[in-house]
């Protein structure tokens, strides 16, 4: 086959263009310290994140860059983003998900560029859960309800704050 012109330089992972020479991939990766040494002529690309659309270390600049991810760059303010109305803006960055592991569409690879979902263990006691303090339901996921769930309109104010229905609700 011919041989890629990029070279060492290469970082296109595209089944077609793999059928070209290359030299060979660096096991380190991005985090080679010897990429760009010109006794050192290997590839260094950014190769796929293990965990995927569930990774937790979307604001970590050295994974950022080291691996691949099916998301956008994620937003500075990902889960209090004021700008989700501005398509400029979720055009280039990625949110987090509300239903996190409990989201229909995390199969959806439209809504996974745009979506990171954060997984949080499950909570043991499922939909007969009963503890509606804000620790428990900000470190646990319950099925059918929202990870992040939307602040209550009446804030710390609100009479049903302690209401195990509207705990699921909102915040």
């Amino acid at each position: 086959p011919p041989q890629c012109r990029s070279g060492a330089n290469c970082s296109d992972l595209t089944a077609a263009h793999l059928e070209l020479m290359h030299p060979p991939l660096c096991d380190k990766g991005m985090a080679c310290p010897q990429k760009g040494q010109s006794n050192h002529i290997m590839r260094h690309v950014a190769t796929a994140c293990r965990y995927g659309n569930n990774c937790n270390l979307y604001n970590n600049s050295t994974h950022w860059k080291q691996f691949t991810h099916p998301f956008l760059q994620p937003c500075e303010n990902l889960f209090r983003c004021t700008r989700l109305a501005e398509a400029g803006h979720t055009k280039h960055r990625s949110h987090i998900c509300p239903w996190g592991e409990n989201c229909k569409d995390r199969k959806a690879e439209a809504h996974c560029r745009m979506y990171l979902h954060i997984v949080r263990h499950r909570c043991a006691n499922g939909k007969t859960c009963t503890d509606h303090s804000e620790t428990h339901w900000q470190t646990f996921s319950h099925a059918g309800t929202r990870d992040i769930r939307p602040p209550c309109k009446h804030g710390v104010e609100c009479s049903k704050r302690h209401d195990g229905p509207h705990r699921k609700e909102a915040q």
